[in-house]
C-alpha cells in the first residue's frame, strides 16, 4: 500500500514537470522570434547518437548579398589553387564562387547584411530582421525592438552585434542568446552607419542630423559627440583603431582617434562604400564605378580598379589561411559580384546574379562538416562556437545590464548643441527629415529605373 500511495503521490509530480519546464520563455527574453515550429532547430535530440563519431570541419567563407528585389544570395568562395578539380581553363581565375543558397528572404528592399561565426542577419524596408543559421541553411527567428527599420548592422567578432535604425537609437545585442542588452539613444537623425572599434569598448556612429557620435559600450552612453556641417553618411574604424574614415556627399575624410582631421580627399561622384583594406590602405567606391586604393595616412590614390558597368554598392575583403593578403570584393547594382587581387589590375573571380539589383554585401565564415557525417548540428560544433565567443570577448564588454537613465545627459548635451546652432534646431530638424525621405525616395526611384 505504501509504494501504491508513493505512486500515485509521484504522478502528478512526473506531469507537471513539462509544465514548469516553461519552454517558451527564452524567446521573449532574447527578443528573437522564431518563425515557425517547422524552421525552429532543436540540437538537444541531435548528439545521442554522434559522440562515438569524429567530423571532419573545415571553414569556409560565405559572400552574402543583399537585392532590391527583397532576396538575399550566398555564395562559397573556393581558392582555385586549393581545388585542383575545379575547372580553370584560361588560367586567370584565382576565386570560384558556387552559389549555394537563395532566399526571398523579406517583402522590402534588403538594407543591410552582417555575419560572423555561421551566423547571418539580415534588415528590410519591410521592418524586420531576421537571423540565420548559414551552417544548417535555416531562418531562426525575427529580431524586434526598433519602430523603424534596422539601416545598418555590424558584428563584434562572435559575441555581440549593433544596429542602428530609423528610430534614431542603435541596440546591443548578445549573439548567445539574442538578447538586446541595451538601446542608446541621443542623435536627433537615422542612424546612417555605425562602426565598432577593434577594442569593443567603443563605436561610432553618423546620422541625418549631422551628428557622429562615440558611444562608450561599457556604460551604453554617448562619451562625445560633434556636428559637421554637412550631412555623413558611413563612418568605419582603420584595423588599429587608430583612425578613422568618415564618408560625406563630395569627400572622404581621415580622421585620427583623437577626431583631429588629417586628410580631405574629394570625389566627384558620391561614395557609396568604404573598407580598409588593412592597416594602410582604404577601399573607396560609388557612383564612379571605380575602387580606389587609397594610402590613408598619406591622404592619396595608389591605385584604381574599373570593371564595374554600375554604381559600386559594397566592398569586402575575402582572406585566406594559405595566402598572405586577402582579396578584394565588390559588388555593383548591376548584379555582378567580383573578386580583385590587389597585385593584379584584372577580376580574379566573378558570378553574376542574374540581373538582380545588389544592395549591400557581407563576408563571413561558415563552418562545413564532411559528407561521411550526420548533417545535423553537432554538440562538438557547439562547445567550440562557445569557446570562441569566450575567448573573442572583452571582459570590460560583458556588463552588467543595469544601465543608469541617460536622459538628463542626453538633454544637457543637447541644449548645449542648440545654443551652438542657433534659434532654428527645431526647424533644421524638420528640414533634414524631409530631405532624408526625399533623398531615400530618389534612390528608390534610380534602382527602379536601372
Amino acid at each position: 500500500m505504501t509504494s501504491n500511495k508513493k505512486r500515485k503521490e509521484s504522478e502528478p509530480t512526473t506531469v507537471k514537470t513539462p509544465v514548469v519546464k516553461k519552454e517558451p520563455t527564452p524567446p521573449p527574453k532574447s527578443n528573437l522570434k522564431t518563425p515557425t515550429p517547422t524552421t525552429t532547430t532543436t540540437t538537444s535530440n541531435t548528439n545521442n547518437n554522434n559522440n562515438n563519431n569524429k567530423s571532419t570541419k573545415e571553414i569556409t567563407q560565405v559572400i552574402s548579398v543583399g537585392c532590391y528585389e527583397n532576396s538575399i544570395l550566398g555564395y562559397e568562395a573556393l581558392l582555385l589553387k586549393d581545388h585542383k578539380e575545379l575547372q580553370n581553363p584560361d588560367g586567370l581565375l584565382e576565386v570560384h564562387l558556387s552559389p549555394i543558397y537563395g532566399y526571398s528572404s523579406h517583402s522590402g528592399c534588403i538594407k543591410s547584411l552582417s555575419a560572423c561565426k555561421n551566423t547571418l542577419v539580415s534588415s528590410s524596408t519591410d521592418e524586420t530582421s531576421k537571423v540565420y543559421n548559414l551552417q544548417l541553411k535555416k531562418e531562426m527567428g525575427t529580431l524586434s525592438k526598433h519602430e523603424g527599420y534596422i539601416t545598418c548592422t555590424e558584428f563584434y567578432k562572435n559575441t555581440h552585434m549593433l544596429a542602428g535604425s530609423m528610430d534614431k537609437s542603435i541596440s546591443v545585442w548578445r549573439v548567445s542568446d539574442w538578447e538586446c542588452l541595451k538601446v542608446m539613444t541621443g542623435p536627433k537623425g537615422a542612424i546612417n552607419a555605425i562602426s565598432i572599434h577593434p577594442t569593443g569598448k567603443a563605436a561610432l556612429s553618423v546620422s541625418k542630423d549631422k551628428r557622429l557620435f562615440l558611444w562608450n559600450l561599457n556604460t551604453g552612453k554617448a562619451a562625445f559627440f560633434t556636428k559637421f556641417r554637412t550631412e555623413p553618411f558611413l563612418v568605419k574604424w582603420s584595423p588599429s583603431g587608430e583612425h578613422y574614415v568618415v564618408v560625406f556627399s563630395d569627400n572622404v575624410t581621415i580622421f585620427d582617434k583623437e577626431s583631429k582631421e588629417l586628410f580631405v580627399l574629394p570625389f566627384k561622384q558620391q561614395v557609396l562604400a568604404v573598407k580598409f583594406f588593412d592597416d594602410d590602405n582604404l577601399l573607396v567606391g560609388g557612383e564612379d564605378k571605380i575602387i580606389s586604393v587609397i594610402e590613408y595616412k598619406k591622404g592619396k590614390v595608389v591605385k584604381t580598379f574599373e570593371g564595374h558597368d554600375n554604381r559600386i554598392k559594397g566592398l569586402e575583403t575575402l582572406s585566406f589561411k594559405s595566402c598572405k593578403k586577402p582579396y578584394i570584393v565588390s559588388i555593383s547594382s548591376d548584379g555582378n559580384v567580383v573578386i580583385w587581387n590587389i597585385d593584379s589590375i584584372y577580376p580574379v573571380g566573378l558570378a553574376e546574379t542574374g540581373g538582380f539589383r545588389l544592395t549591400t554585401l557581407c563576408v563571413g565564415p561558415v563552418e562545413v562538416v564532411a559528407e561521411d557525417y550526420d548533417d545535423e548540428y553537432d554538440e562538438e560544433v557547439d562547445q567550440d562556437y562557445d569557446s570562441d565567443d569566450e575567448e573573442g570577448t572583452p571582459k570590460k564588454l560583458k556588463v552588467k545590464v543595469e544601465y543608469s537613465s541617460d536622459e538628463d545627459e542626453e538633454e544637457d548635451e543637447e541644449d548645449e548643441d542648440e545654443e551652438d546652432d542657433g534659434e532654428d534646431g527645431e526647424e533644421e530638424e524638420e528640414d533634414e527629415e524631409e530631405e532624408g525621405d526625399e533623398d531615400q525616395d530618389e534612390e528608390d526611384e534610380e534602382d527602379e529605373d536601372q
